[in-house]
């Protein structure tokens, strides 16, 4: 009889072992997923690159003073960079309906302060520019994941074609198309 209740006594401290390893890693897991933070305040930080795509000819780069007068020390290339990486740890890869909508808010919070007293000289970038501020508007307003879906989209478009990227796959939903 205590070789039962010593068998089932370790199985039970073996199951509970594999139990909290288990919730430990997915913890673990949870806590390296980006966060807002992600997109303000990262220099240096390089959005999502994959293999298809292909820097091209400098010349096809948009010029650095193309977007002027962004808040936080932004060019109009770091910020698009950048909240393309956002959008695409926050979002993508099927986390769009569960993704934190108070964590979305904030994104668009920041993107309105950070855009407020924009200059653009080229009026496609320009339109492209107003857009995304009508769909931060539409997330602040409520939690609007069509509207957060597009943002991503805007800001993966414009982060290819300012940076002369070459990729196979755009949205086509921008205005701007590059030089």
């Amino acid at each position: 009889m205590k070789r039962i209740i010593i068998g089932i006594v370790s199985g039970v401290v073996i199951a509970v072992g594999f139990g909290a390893n288990f919730i430990y890693s997915n913890m673990q897991a949870y806590e390296t997923k980006p966060k807002v933070a992600y997109a303000v305040g990262n220099e240096g930080t390089t959005g999502a690159i994959s293999e298809s795509e292909t820097p091209i000819d400098d010349s096809q780069k948009a010029p650095r003073d193309i977007v002027q007068g962004l808040a936080n020390g932004y060019d109009g290339h770091s910020f698009v960079n950048q909240y393309h990486y956002f959008y695409n740890n926050s979002i993508c890869y099927g986390e769009l309906k569960t993704a934190s909508y108070q964590d979305q808010k904030i994104a668009a919070e920041q993107i309105l302060e950070i855009i407020e007293d924009r200059q653009i000289s080229d009026k496609q970038l320009a339109a492209d520019f107003d857009q995304i501020e009508r769909y931060a508007v539409d997330v602040i307003d409520g939690d609007d994941r069509g509207s957060m879906k597009q943002l991503h989209r805007l800001f993966h478009d414009l982060d290819f074609y300012m940076s002369g990227k070459q990729v196979d796959n755009t949205w086509g939903v921008t205005d701007y198309r590059g030089e």
